[in-house]
């Protein structure tokens, strides 16, 4: 005979195994080292597993978007550039007439 019930967890006593909340994978990812060894893992997966082209054709348009909106924020962004920079790039960028 075989006991069923144990195979199910009728046992009452469930502090076993429990599922993260969204909550708490939100408050893991904040720490970077977490983040980043989760983002070095879904990269390996990427490139070893085969996705369909679909996938890749909305992953390579998101990738763009994603480098475009930082190339727009790095240029429209100067009240940085005049504050932190050294002399000589403010002094290089006054000659140019940018500043």
């Amino acid at each position: 005979m075989t006991d069923v019930t144990a195979a199910r967890g009728g046992g009452g006593d469930n502090r076993g195994f429990q599922l993260l909340r969204f909550a708490d994978i939100a408050t893991l990812f904040r720490r970077g080292d977490i983040a980043l060894a989760v983002g070095i893992l879904v990269t390996l997966v990427v490139l070893i597993l085969p996705l369909p082209p679909l996938l890749l054709d909305f992953s390579l348009a998101a990738s763009i978007i994603f480098s475009v909106l930082i190339l727009v924020t790095a240029l429209f962004i100067e009240a940085l550039l005049c504050c932190r920079s050294p002399k000589s790039i403010r002094a290089q960028l006054k000659t140019v007439g940018s500043i």
